[in-house]
């Protein structure tokens, strides 16, 4: 009877922990705002802002996944400030990489296995001497084989900077700045899983270090469209799904930005 009651105990547990993961990365409304001067903002519809700013909505513009943990498998899009505009990006600005938020996520473009190999939280241990080990967290982000993150902003490496890195063919590296310290970082992925070794750019110390990413309950992709950079000769720009235009004045970038999803539209 003991047993059984434990099965049970473990079976409402699992299930209540899917459910929580489900929800967690579940689809939110992304709102357009009216262009300020050139500038256009986006807002999600879980966002505490919205309803001080519903006057300024231009319109629904799409669907994603607005959260504040990195699933695994979905691209974050920045919204990166410019002199005269506001532009989506897969990557944040430089220099700012730990202080800056993904506006939301969305699926990558279909031809983008690394991606989905890559992108989201990791969970470290890195290895320093025979005994010493160190534990913490990689928030990844990619475009094409360019890699970008920050580490774990909950503990002593936020002081730590990606300064750039790269994916390829299962192959990784990170370039990472600590205080006046540059260390290099390299890997393989492999079944899911990245391990390799790291050095000081000395090579005064090194180490082996194996990363994990929690899989995500993501919603399925069904009904989606690609989001793609419209640009006016101007410096502005628009972010607009298949089957809309821009104008006659603006011209579509080639790629897509990501796939977002036209639940609500």
């Amino acid at each position: 009877m003991l047993m059984r009651f434990l099965i049970f105990q473990c079976l409402v547990f699992a299930v209540s922990a899917l459910a929580e993961d489900a929800a967690k990365f579940r689809l939110h409304p992304v709102y357009r705002l009216r262009p300020v001067e050139g500038k256009q903002e986006w807002i999600a519809g879980n966002d505490f802002r919205l309803e001080k700013r519903r006057a300024e909505v231009e319109k629904l513009a799409f669907s994603a996944v607005c959260t504040n943990t990195w699933p695994a498998g979905l691209v974050p899009i920045f919204a990166v400030e410019k002199t005269n505009r506001t532009e989506l990006r897969r990557r944040p600005a430089i220099g700012v990489e730990n202080s800056s938020e993904p506006v939301f996520f969305a699926l990558p473009r279909s031809d983008e296995m690394e991606a989905v190999k890559l992108a989201g939280s990791w969970e470290c241990i890195a290895t320093r001497g025979p005994d010493a080990k160190e534990f913490f967290g990689w928030d990844l982000a990619i475009e094409d084989e360019k890699v970008a993150g920050r580490f774990d902003q909950f503990t002593s490496f936020r002081f730590a900077r990606v300064a750039g890195g790269t994916f390829q063919s299962n192959r990784f590296e990170l370039r990472i700045e600590y205080l006046n310290d540059v260390y290099i970082v390299k890997g393989d992925w492999r079944d899911g899983k990245l391990n390799g070794k790291w050095s000081h750019s000395d090579q005064s110390e090194s180490g082996a270090w194996e990363a994990t990413r929690a899989q995500a309950i993501l919603p399925p992709a069904t009904n989606v469209a690609s989001l793609y950079e419209w640009r006016h000769p101007n410096g502005e720009r628009r972010y607009l799904i298949d089957g809309e235009t821009a104008g006659a004045d603006w011209q579509r970038v080639p790629k897509p930005l990501c796939r977002v999803w036209k639940d609500g539209l």
